[in-house]
């Protein structure tokens, strides 16, 4: 279908295309009635094209309207496509196929050249049999500048677009007993003094109040509120800034200390930043991300800047196991754990690039500043800022050997400055990983590796599966150490037989610390995370997914019992 007078008016493509209706209708009512007074009056009695829903090939008006177009070479792909395969029109397609051939034939007596009189005679029946849409048409017209005004009035800009989504979860988890937290930086002979069992386990002195986290966690709200404005100056580029609002707490947010998952840690679907849950109900709004992407030349490499960037929006991504509670819930099975920012931060300042090189190969590389607005120096001069804090450098290197096969090299260089007051190290506080390896404020470097591969089996089912390692350096201190993660994921669609329904299941272990340097613990468990969810769409707009999740010897440390968080979220697309 060419054009259409259906639905509402809610972007610049529609109303491009309803001001093209009036225009094309108006100009062939003036046109016609002046080839109406020069032609002559018509003949047999055809059925009136006003009482056809379509015009039907075979009918008197389909070919009249065809052999004018041939005739008079008013180009229309689209009405041609459909006569080339005796596809029926609409009237309004018919009526701008119309408007062309008119334009043409007045082309060709304005150059002197001769209109049959044949033509102008099929040209004043159409015009007769079209009258009654034509009158409907001029109160379509009406309504629809009522509209357009009404539409320019209101809109706040006319090159931004804004779309939304509203994420609504009931969690709540439930555990055999309490959970103790992970051992930090101690000898073998501080466990032995306190105790994987000791309330107060996490410091040497007990003062540090890293406390056991209660098995049993009620049932919570949580709630997150994305707002996301799109521009582009050029048509090729693309300006977004991002704002999101959260209230609530999901059920994992009570499940804190050591390495055991903190807050966002498992759940991005309703909170933002790590380690930051509001339990009341008033949601902090903020500036979530900010950045600008625009091409480079031909538009294979495109530059993505900004001071709020997530590496994980441009690498690492998965078309299985995808971010933004699409599929999993859980960070280690959304992406990549080895992926993270210096403290578990998700965004940072900087900038990514992005080359397509070809159909069956992609790089992508990324720096990202923990704090690169700060111009306070962190343990010495030029010791802040953009270059000089908590940074991060990403390659990725992706080839697509096959269609529905994608492979993706990873490497991962986070640098932990460390500072004045500063406690942790590289991956200080990230979710499911290091976790407060070594204390006093000392730096470090983590070199990781990472491959992750997509298989779509078929249209409906997928399969995921992601492997890393990674060395920590922790500023010549005692403490090195080296770490794995690995997980694979299945998500089924149609699995009722409906397009509005999808299936996943994952199992993986996040960050495992093992052959530690003297002055650190090794982990004494194995942590092994599992989740199965169901979705649903009961629209394009309206989802909803349950969710279930099992980790056993959270945190890495094998006397923990095994920790079951159930979930329903809820996701409103506007």
């Amino acid at each position: 279908m060419l054009l259409s007078f259906q639905g509402a008016i809610g972007s610049p493509f529609s109303i491009l295309s309803d001001a093209v209706v009036k225009s094309s209708v108006c100009a062939a009512m003036a046109a016609l009635l002046v080839a109406v007074n020069q032609a002559a009056a018509g003949a047999q009695t055809v059925p009136a094209a006003d009482s056809l829903q379509d015009v039907q090939p075979g009918q008197w008006a389909y070919g009249a309207l065809q052999h004018l177009i041939e005739t008079y070479r008013a180009d229309n792909a689209d009405l041609e496509r459909a006569f080339d395969s005796h596809e029926p029109l609409t009237r309004y397609e018919f009526a701008v196929g119309l408007n062309q051939v008119l334009g043409r034939m007045n082309g060709e007596l304005s150059g002197g050249k001769e209109v049959t009189r044949a033509d102008l005679e099929a040209v004043s029946r159409l015009q007769q049999e079209y009258r009654p849409m034509l009158a409907s048409m001029e109160g379509r017209i009406e309504a629809l500048e009522t509209r357009i005004a009404r539409l320019q009035a209101e809109s706040f800009s006319p090159i931004v677009k804004m779309s939304g989504a509203v994420y609504v979860g009931l969690s709540a988890g439930t555990a055999a007993r309490d959970l103790s937290p992970t051992p930090l930086n101690r000898s073998g002979a501080f466990e032995e003094e306190y105790g994987l069992d000791n309330p107060d386990y996490g410091s040497e002195d007990g003062s540090t109040a890293a406390r056991r986290s209660s098995g049993q966690v009620p049932l919570s709200l949580a709630v997150r509120t994305d707002f996301k404005l799109t521009a582009s100056f050029t048509g090729r580029d693309l300006l977004e800034i991002l704002i999101r609002g959260e209230a609530g707490s999901s059920a994992t947010s009570a499940y804190g200390g050591g390495r055991i998952f903190n807050f966002a840690g498992s759940n991005t679907d309703l909170s933002g930043e790590p380690g930051n849950p509001t339990p009341s109900v008033l949601a902090r709004v903020a500036i979530d991300e900010f950045y600008y992407n625009f091409p480079i030349g031909s538009g294979d490499v495109r530059l993505i800047v900004g001071p709020r960037l997530e590496p994980r929006e441009f690498i690492g991504r998965s078309a299985i196991a995808d971010i933004n509670a699409t599929a999993f819930l859980r960070h280690s099975f959304q992406s990549n754990p080895l992926e993270f920012l210096p403290r578990g931060e998700e965004k940072g300042s900087g900038a990514a690039l992005d080359w397509y090189a070809s159909e069956s190969l992609s790089v992508r590389a990324a720096y990202m500043a923990l704090k690169g607005g700060q111009n306070r120096a962190e343990g010495g001069p030029f010791a802040g800022g953009l270059f000089g804090g908590d940074n991060q450098f990403l390659a990725e290197v992706e080839f697509r050997p096959a269609d529905n096969l994608t492979l993706q090299l990873l490497y991962n260089r986070a640098s932990r400055n460390g500072g004045f007051g500063a406690t942790g190290t590289v991956l200080d506080e990230v979710p499911e990983t290091f976790a407060n390896l070594i204390t006093g404020g000392a730096p470090g470097v983590a070199n990781a590796l990472a491959l992750s591969v997509d298989w779509q089996i078929s249209n409906d089912v997928g399969i995921n599966g992601r492997l890393g390692y990674g060395l920590v350096t922790n500023g010549g201190q005692a403490g090195d150490a080296r770490i794995s993660s690995w997980s694979t994921a299945l998500v089924i669609g149609r699995v009722f037989g409906s397009v509005a329904d999808r299936i996943g299941v994952a199992i993986g272990q996040p960050i495992h610390i093992y052959a530690p340097g003297a002055g650190l613990l090794a982990d004494t468990g194995t942590q092994t995370n599992f989740e199965l969810f169901y979705q649903y769409a009961l629209s394009d707009r309206i989802t909803i997914k349950p969710d279930l999740q099992l980790i056993s010897q959270p945190g890495n440390v094998y006397t923990n019992p095994l920790l079951t968080v159930g979930s329903v979220v809820g996701i409103l697309r506007f």
